[in-house]
């Protein structure tokens, strides 16, 4: 351990810290645009979600729109699986016998640092005890912390919960990233990767009907719920590796498809209950994303969105605490609670909520993120790990 630190020290003051999205020396891996654009929706989806729970009596239409928004975090374990693939496909014959070291490499500097900030920046919220900000939390547990440091919460539900709020993903997405090399050598086709959805999805099928009194979003079964998902982001990777003619014809139609369907699942998708709805929802993103790959639909790719895909990660983190603390400052405003219209409110502290966050989570993404990404880079380049 020792001698690790001195390995590093020399870097940790001294690094030349480059823009994440400039090629290594060593490699060439191309920077989707359209990737960013996905993340960018789904943030979007995700925080209008969260600004609309403030509200009361939203028009039943809006409530079904912004409450669905929830479904914005399924496009992220698309993206986010569709991407590993691309990359770890890329990255094989860069790194050779190190692309699986220098995997988990990358994705812990990725992911941690702005984790842990997160949780010391909450860590004091929930001290406050202010029942306005923490609702049914009203002390702190060390123990579902630590639990949430280590990313074991998916065997331990009392901390997936916990804090920082909506960190329940974020634990999902690092268990899977364990898995990542072994599925990258079992499934190496289509025709694989559809027989493992089917497989994946009639296993959580199986333990769902075995146990019916748990709620899969509050229970062990959290994680063989979403990996269906995950797995039609390996998908879409394959089909669009080997399909792109027949995407490239047919982008337009695919997406007008999956617009339209999306729209149905907004208002029909409670009615269904044969299926998980995450699932349900996501076939309409899986169309989205193969679209958006085939073809620039300005609308969903453009500067707006990409920006907000390359903060997303930050974002994501950051704006349940912006939220609370506008929503605390809501309540104790007499000019806004019950003051204006549920609209005109929802639309005015959806703006408010997003502008703070933007700002914080920018000044995340680039003292914290992209610190932690580069210095990942730096172990890697000078083989200190």
């Amino acid at each position: 351990m020792l001698n690790f630190i001195s390995q590093i020290r020399p870097y940790i003051f001294r690094l030349k810290f480059s823009s994440v999205n400039e090629s290594n020396n060593k490699s060439d891996i191309k920077h989707y645009s359209y990737v960013d654009s996905l993340r960018g929706l789904a943030i979007l989806a995700v925080v209008i979600t969260h600004t609309g729970q403030m509200i009361h009596q939203l028009p039943s239409w809006i409530l079904a729109i912004t409450s669905k928004g929830a479904y914005g975090v399924q496009l992220f374990f698309i993206v986010s699986s569709l991407t590993l693939f691309l990359s770890y496909n890329k990255r094989k014959n860069i790194d050779g016998v190190n692309t699986n070291k220098f995997f988990y490499v990358r994705r812990f500097f990725r992911i941690v640092p702005a984790f842990y900030l997160a949780i010391l920046i909450y860590l004091p919220v929930m001290l406050a005890e202010n029942y306005y900000f923490l609702g049914h939390f009203s002390s702190v547990n060390w123990f579902n912390i630590f639990v949430y440091m280590i990313f074991m919460g998916i065997f331990y539900p009392p901390s997936m919960y916990y804090l920082p709020f909506g960190g329940w993903t974020v634990e999902i997405e690092m268990f899977y990233y364990i898995f990542i090399p072994f599925l990258n050598r079992i499934i190496i086709n289509l025709k694989r990767a559809l027989l493992f959805f089917i497989f994946t999805s009639l296993f959580y099928l199986t333990l769902a009907n075995l146990f019916p009194r748990l709620t899969p979003h509050e229970s062990l079964l959290v994680f063989p719920e979403q990996l269906p998902v995950f797995v039609l982001g390996i998908l879409s990777y394959y089909l669009i590796v080997h399909k792109t003619n027949f995407l490239e014809k047919n982008s337009t139609s695919i997406m007008i498809i999956s617009v339209v369907y999306l729209g149905l699942m907004t208002f029909f998708v409670d009615d269904i209950s044969f299926l998980p709805s995450s699932w349900l929802v996501s076939f309409g993103w899986v169309g989205i994303t193969l679209a958006m790959a085939m073809k620039k639909f300005s609308i969903l790719e453009n500067r707006l969105t990409k920006f907000f895909g390359k903060i997303s990660y930050s974002l994501y983190l950051w704006h349940f605490l912006v939220v609370g603390v506008v929503w605390f400052l809501y309540k104790k405003s007499n000019y806004f609670y019950g003051a204006i219209d549920p609209i005109t409110s929802f639309i005015i502290l959806t703006s408010v909520v997003l502008i703070i966050s933007t700002i914080i989570s920018y000044l995340s993404y680039k003292f914290v993120e992209e610190k932690g990404i580069n210095f990942g880079k730096v172990l890697i380049n000078k083989k200190i790990l």
